[in-house]
């Protein structure tokens, strides 16, 4: 409290006297520079150890094979789904809509969709599919979204441990990879 007080009032330009002030300047400077050193924000358990050190900014860029746990079999499923860096694997559009059909199917009413309901997501849904309420879709086979044939997708799906939508809205490497991008737009440049 004390130090935080004393840097506080060096910002301020209050000083205790000459003598004072050449003392209170380089107890500030170490208190900053013990407050740099002291930060405490990682993401160590998401990184191999290579890039703990990273910005969030680079991080994004960086291949999947940076996050923790993605190893050559996940890698060449991820691969085959074309997504190869951290920010493709954020922005993966089938991961945004099986995380929006799983939320959203907490929302739903059953038999509660009025007659006039223009609501419908059916330019990402298998025609056969369409006619489902969220609940259901979230136990369907990820194939459900459409571009996904069972023969392209399962595959590479299965060999991440990812056989429904709710499964692929919950991919930890997914949600690793949107918070990591999302945490790049609000960190500042080092000086």
């Amino acid at each position: 409290m004390a130090s935080s007080l004393l840097a506080l009032s060096l910002r301020r330009g209050i000083g205790f006297s000459s003598k004072a002030t050449t003392v209170t300047t380089t107890v500030a400077i170490a208190v900053e520079t013990a407050h740099r050193s002291l930060s405490t924000l990682n993401i160590n358990h998401a990184l191999k150890k290579a890039e703990e050190g990273d910005s969030f900014r680079d991080l994004a860029l960086q291949p999947v094979m940076t996050l923790q746990g993605i190893g050559p079999k996940h890698l060449q499923g991820l691969e085959s789904l074309n997504l190869k860096t951290i920010q493709q694997l954020a922005d993966y559009k089938f991961f945004h809509l099986a995380r929006s059909v799983t939320v959203l199917s907490k929302t739903e009413q059953v038999n509660g969709r009025s007659e006039d309901s223009k609501m419908n997501i059916r330019k990402g849904i298998d025609k056969e599919f369409q006619s489902l309420p969220l609940s259901d879709l979230i136990e369907m086979p990820v194939h459900v979204f459409k571009e996904l044939a069972p023969v392209t997708g399962g595959k590479a799906f299965q060999s991440l441990g990812i056989n429904t939508v709710a499964d692929l809205a919950e991919f930890k490497y997914c949600r690793w990879a949107e918070a990591i991008v999302g945490a790049a737009k609000f960190e500042e440049e080092d000086k």
